[in-house]
């Protein structure tokens, strides 16, 4: 699952990379990261011609690491339910 959300938060600062909003690829990496995470620090901020593409990112962010969260709890549960049925 982190592997998942790693790999979309690279493909949205792959997205940056090309649209030309920054140079490097660590750069894109760590704003894709701030975004994807919703945590927003504000310490880049993309031109006014992409600015939209950050809060997009942030609700494709928290909604993967809702997604995330709910997959472990479904895991959890199944085994837990097995758990269970094995000791009757």
């Amino acid at each position: 699952l982190m592997l998942g959300n790693f790999l979309q938060l690279t493909l949205w600062g792959l997205l940056f990379l090309l649209l030309g909003e920054f140079d490097s690829l660590d750069v894109v990496i760590y704003h894709s990261a701030v975004n994807f995470a919703t945590l927003g620090y504000g310490d880049m901020v993309m031109s006014a011609q992409w600015r939209l593409l950050g809060p997009l990112e942030a609700i494709n962010g928290a909604l993967m690491i809702g997604l995330s969260c709910a997959c472990m709890l479904a895991v959890l549960q199944h085994q837990l339910k097995q758990q269970f049925a094995d000791r009757l």
